[in-house]
């Protein structure tokens, strides 16, 4: 629906929280979906590990990433309060916007870098698995 009429409805602050969220919240779901699929192959006392090293630093990283959908969920809702109790113009809230990217950027950082460190592999409940 935010796809249907891109161009006007990215310009507001508030698509693009809410597409932001539906991107992290698809894309971890479908690495809790996948379960134990992209665990090493010879891993024992796995059900059905399919992948290895990589597809298990991958979905890592995506579980890592679920917590972005929460916190855009958060800023969704005080985008909402601030537009329709406080009245505040949608066009006031584009640094609370970009206040939330921010964040975000930096939580993917922080992701990025153990998953490059293979942190991943060594932590953690799945530390025997990867």
């Amino acid at each position: 629906m935010i796809l249907r009429d891109a161009k006007k409805k990215l310009n507001k602050p508030y698509y693009r929280l809410l597409f932001a969220m539906s991107f992290f919240d698809g894309c971890s779901s479908i690495a809790f979906g996948l379960s134990t699929w992209p665990i090493p192959v010879d891993t024992e006392g796995v059900y059905a590990p399919k992948g290895n090293i990589q597809t298990c630093a991958a979905q890592g990283f995506w579980v890592q990433a679920s917590i972005a959908s929460p916190m855009y969920n958060l800023m969704l809702s005080v985008v909402r309060v601030l537009c329709t109790q406080c009245d505040v113009f949608m066009n006031d809230v584009l640094h609370i916007s970009s206040f939330a990217h921010t964040i975000q950027t930096f939580y993917l950082l922080d992701i990025v870098f153990p998953t490059k460190s293979k942190v991943f592999m060594v932590r953690g409940p799945y530390r025997k698995l990867c």
